[in-house]
């Protein structure tokens, strides 16, 4: 996860890694370049789509994905010096308990760990 301040928001908290799908860029190839550019690890391993969603479907057009991994390794290149965060490993215990105190930021990663631990508990 990534600790950050949003200025539009005027807050800090956590966040899963993420970003905005280049065009022609497939959801998937975009969360896994976004995850090695903002915490300097890849994704490998057998990923899939674990949820996708429309944040405000009445206000804005803004579709969602959040996938998983199996696994990560250290990427061969260095961090976005762009990118505002400071990734951490966190438990996913921590996650969930992140996400009912209300210190995600951004409905992606709430709707994220929200949607696994759902799946988890299934």
């Amino acid at each position: 996860m990534l600790r950050t301040h949003r200025h539009v928001v005027d807050r800090d908290g956590w966040e899963l890694p993420g970003g905005v799908v280049d065009p022609g860029e497939d959801p998937m190839a975009a969360a896994s370049r976004e995850a090695a550019e903002e915490t300097g690890w890849r994704p490998v391993g057998p990923g899939r789509t674990l949820v996708a969603f429309e944040p405000l479907p009445g206000a804005a057009q803004a579709p969602m994905s959040v996938h998983v991994w199996t696994g990560a390794v250290p990427g061969d290149l260095p961090l976005d010096p762009h990118e505002p965060g400071r990734a951490r490993w966190i438990p996913f215990a921590e996650a969930v308990r992140l996400a009912l105190a209300g210190e995600l930021l951004g409905a992606g990663s709430l709707v994220g760990v929200l949607a696994l631990q759902a799946e988890r508990t299934r």
